[in-house]
């Protein structure tokens, strides 16, 4: 019997939560596991979501970028950079675990700067 994932609807039972950090199993290949962070309202995830958005976290350091990347430590894991420009959807079966989540002030920037990339009002 083999551990291989279907990609199917409904089959999503995970509950993710907006600012949470997820491992994903990125591109379907369960060698090239990456890390997330869901950015789509607890409104749409409280409903089985098909698909999730998010912001993909980089371990590369980029200087001068401070409207476009937040850099975050993830605990017991390392540091990382937020992608805030880089906001797109994955298939929610692609998440494999939490790693971890946003504190208050990192919450508050991260919206602050997706607001001023997105064009909304704060």
């Amino acid at each position: 019997m083999s551990n291989q994932k279907t990609y199917e609807w409904p089959a999503f039972d995970l509950k993710v939560k907006q600012y949470e950090i997820w491992a994903v199993e990125w591109k379907n290949n369960p060698r090239n596991i990456r890390l997330v962070l869901i950015v789509q309202g607890n409104h749409l995830n409280d409903t089985d979501p098909v698909c999730v958005i998010v912001c993909p976290l980089s371990s590369q350091f980029t200087p001068r970028c401070w409207l476009l990347r937040m850099y975050i430590y993830v605990w017991g894991i390392g540091e990382f950079t937020i992608l805030i420009n880089q906001v797109y959807t994955i298939n929610a079966q692609s998440l494999v675990k939490k790693v971890g989540e946003l504190d208050t002030d990192q919450l508050k920037k991260l919206r602050r700067n997706l607001a001023i990339i997105l064009g909304f009002m704060i």
